[in-house]
């Protein structure tokens, strides 16, 4: 790699200020590496898909954010980024071959030059020609280094086993909730653990589909996205949001017919967000697996209750026989009940959900009160939390 320049003092504090200023934020890198992309692209169409694009994004912003930073010093990283070794293996699962990864090598340095140029350029007319001698001989020997170690890898056909399994030890032990170094654990999963994560479990019900792409494709278009294998055809994932809007980051996936599910936790702020919103989607998926759900999609927020009345099935079992075993078999007054108390105890607003007449609702609001000994209104939340664990776990409602 090259080495430091020697200069004068003045010269070299405008050098790093000039430098600082386009690759001293994240943003700036991130924009940087998307112009590089359509670049890439253009010289090599073959990445021209949605799956090699994501890949490629990826890859290009891990590099920016590790190497980049050291182009003061001429310093660079030991080692590669995992999203480096995951494009190459997106490339071999493709069946692209090593000509179209030293094409891409190549016209990644030829834009990281030129964006480089071009950022150096807006800032001031009178660039310091060292300055540009040195981001031209260190970018060429990134890329080179760089395409000799993938090439390497390529040859071995290596692309992605042992570093998907060292991807998923690094989230585990960002889950662990032990000390960790946020940088080195940021570079081997080509994630960043700031901001705001959706985290998601993505897993197989009847059908065969590569879990791993569904669950990229969660993310919509030039949002970052992280997905590792787990055990049991599982996949866990996040999502980076920009900001805790819960819809907002989660692209439209057409479920029906992969035999899959996606179980979502809510969107969290920085690594104990990480933690808490996976937590949180695991609860969902087991609530969906305990109860059989058919929806595709199960969102925490929507079986949260289910979910804390199931950590102690016998007595959620007692409690919902105590609570409904009084009204018996009969479906009718149950399902009365339920849109009764769901509907915020309007007579009214229950009979347009059930399609019945008003004086139908009343009817029957009578004998269920008869037959629970007490009126609704004593035991409201009570019922109400029976009915949602009887339907959703198909809790029988008498002992």
């Amino acid at each position: 790699m090259s080495g430091p320049l020697s200069s004068e003092s003045d010269a070299r504090r405008q050098f790093d200020a000039l430098l600082g200023d386009v690759v001293g934020r994240d943003d700036q890198l991130t924009a940087l590496a998307a112009a590089a992309d359509e670049q890439i692209v253009e010289s090599v169409p073959e990445l021209d898909t949605t799956e090699l694009r994501r890949a490629l994004a990826a890859c290009t912003r891990s590099l920016a954010r590790a190497m980049l930073p050291g182009l003061s010093s001429g310093t660079t990283p030991a080692t590669l980024p995992d999203a480096v070794y995951e494009f190459v293996e997106v490339l071999v699962d493709n069946d692209l071959d090593l000509p179209v990864l030293l094409r891409t090598c190549r016209a990644g340095q030829n834009a990281t030059v030129r964006g480089l140029m071009d950022a150096l350029e807006r800032r001031t007319t009178d660039v310091p020609p060292q300055l540009l001698l040195h981001v031209a001989s260190f970018t060429a020997d990134w890329a080179g280094s760089t395409a000799e170690t993938l090439s390497a890898t390529f040859g071995r056909g290596d692309g992605g086993g042992g570093f998907a399994a060292r991807r998923e030890r690094a989230v585990r032990t960002v889950l662990g909730g032990g000390p960790l170094d946020a940088a080195q654990i940021e570079s081997r999963l080509g994630y960043r653990l700031g901001g705001v994560h959706h985290g998601f479990v993505v897993w197989r019900g009847d059908g065969d589909r590569d879990l791993v792409a569904l669950a990229r494709a969660l993310a919509g278009a030039d949002v970052p996205v992280l997905a590792v294998e787990a055990a049991g055809g599982t996949v866990w994932g996040w999502i980076g949001c920009g900001s805790p809007d819960h819809g907002g980051c989660l692209a439209r996936v057409d479920l029906d017919g992969t035999g899959s599910m996606v179980a979502l936790g809510p969107p969290l702020p920085g690594i104990d967000g990480f933690r808490s919103s996976h937590r949180q989607a695991v609860a969902a998926q087991s609530v969906a697996i305990r109860a059989g759900m058919r929806e595709r999609v199960v969102d925490f927020r929507d079986v949260e209750i289910e979910y804390l009345c199931s950590r102690d099935v016998p007595s959620m079992t007692d409690f919902v026989a105590r609570e409904l075993g009084a009204l018996g078999d009969d479906p009718k007054l149950v399902d009365t009940l339920g849109a009764y108390l769901t509907s915020g105890c309007s007579v009214e607003a229950a009979a347009r959900r059930l399609r019945v007449h008003r004086n139908t609702v009343r009817y029957r609001l009578e004998h269920v009160e008869q037959a629970l000994g007490h009126p609704v209104e004593h035991r409201r939340l009570e019922l109400e939390l029976a009915i949602r664990c009887a339907r959703t776990f198909d809790v029988p409602r008498s002992s």
